[in-house]
């Protein structure tokens, strides 16, 4: 269970998925009273110029093959606001800018 106050990091909690198109990570962790999940993987990352952008339903990055209908971030976006979180994108690996590091900071209120 999640404490108020506490930081605590969960192996259960962690996801590792490993397959032919890469890894993806999932933690779960409280820091200054916040619950943090952060969700990274080993793909081609999404450049800053396009963060804002990719939260707009149905906007996909120009010049990749993946499928999909561009509206996952856009959900996530409209989750956390309407739930008070704070979400930012980033680089899993920041020296080489490669790598989707997705964190979501909600609220735990009191107990």
């Amino acid at each position: 269970m999640l404490r108020r106050g506490k930081t605590h990091e969960f192996d259960h909690s962690r996801l590792a998925q490993q397959s032919t198109r890469g890894r993806i990570d999932l933690s779960v962790s409280i820091e200054n009273g916040l619950a943090l999940l952060q969700v990274k993987d080993s793909g081609p990352g999404i450049s800053v110029e396009e963060r804002e952008r990719v939260f707009d339903p149905f906007y996909r990055s120009l010049g990749t093959d993946e499928a999909g209908s561009g509206l996952g971030l856009s959900i996530v976006k409209a989750i956390a606001d309407r739930v008070g979180a704070r979400i930012e994108l980033g680089f899993t690996d920041k020296r080489q800018h490669r790598g989707l590091c997705v964190s979501v900071w909600l609220n735990l209120g009191e107990p």
